[in-house]
């Protein structure tokens, strides 16, 4: 399906005068909407970061946040999972199929970036089989799905708990808008 298709089927589905049945599948083709217009976003993103690698006066994340009126961090997003997607190339085909979200992709690419560069094909290989899991889990469950394997690969490679630990560990600090400051970290 493309997107005029699905746009289509959810104009077809009279809200007024819907059922239960046509107006969950009315949120299941929003929802397949949703995901064809992420995976437009994530092809013009590309498009963009190809510009802006013959023009050094494009800002790829300028752009998006003028195009979109969404914040600069948004836009930085954006550019991250376009970046992401193309070491994914199951995950971006699913999305372009409507079949999985932008959330889900990103979660596999932050646990591919989460790994050493020579545990990384493990976690590819698995990617087809994630695809098909992914389709059917919320982007939260998936990205527990994601880390669990990650723990696996991980845990093969002659590491001890320790190490993975103090691998994984992180401290964020910031003053908010209050002056208060905070602290947010994994030790």
């Amino acid at each position: 399906m493309d997107l005029v298709d699905v746009a289509r089927s959810i104009v077809g589905i009279d809200v007024a005068d819907a059922d239960k049945v046509q107006v969950v599948e009315r949120f299941r083709l929003t929802t397949v909407l949703r995901r064809l217009a992420d995976a437009a976003d994530l092809a013009s993103t590309r498009r963009l970061l190809e510009l802006a690698a013959e023009d050094a006066a494009i800002s790829p994340e300028h752009a998006i946040a003028d195009a979109t009126q969404r914040r600069r961090r948004q836009a930085m997003d954006t550019v991250w999972s376009a970046k992401a997607a193309e070491g994914c190339p199951f995950f971006a085909d699913a999305l372009a199929r409507g079949e999985v979200s932008l959330g889900h992709v990103d979660a596999f690419a932050r646990g591919l970036r989460s790994l050493s560069k020579k545990l990384q094909p493990r976690l590819l290989e698995l990617e087809p089989s994630l695809v098909r899991i992914a389709a059917r889990l919320c982007v939260e469950d998936f990205a527990d799905r994601v880390r669990a394997e990650v723990r696996d690969i991980e845990g093969d490679d002659g590491r001890g708990r320790l190490q993975q630990q103090k691998r994984r560990s992180r401290a964020k600090t910031w003053t908010d808008r209050e002056g208060m400051w905070n602290l947010h970290g994994a030790f």
